[in-house]
């Protein structure tokens, strides 16, 4: 473990002194990579977000996964209520 490390970790979880580890190697990462590098991941965020992968990351998709939910979760409630009422009805025609 380097001394840097160590000091880093005197009073804190190992965790944050991981973490705090990789965002120094991230930080060293980006600062020293090429122009040419740094335009490829451009294109590649730029594809992302343009591309359909990022629709369960969208408003629209939160919303009608919001909506669908409570839509199901409603005519679960009032099919169970339709049949509680049709057994509580077949029970007073047979009695």
């Amino acid at each position: 473990m380097s001394d840097s490390l160590t000091c880093k970790t005197v009073g804190r979880s190992s965790r944050a002194a991981r973490n705090e580890l990789a965002r120094d190697e991230l930080y060293s990462y980006l600062k020293n990579m090429s122009y040419e590098e740094y335009l490829d991941y451009l294109d590649a965020i730029k594809d992302y977000v343009q591309g359909e992968r990022i629709y369960p990351f969208s408003a629209e998709y939160f919303t009608k996964k919001i909506i669908d939910n409570i839509i199901v979760s409603w005519y679960q409630q009032v099919f169970q209520a339709s049949i509680n009422v049709a057994i509580f009805n077949t029970y007073l025609i047979l009695f």
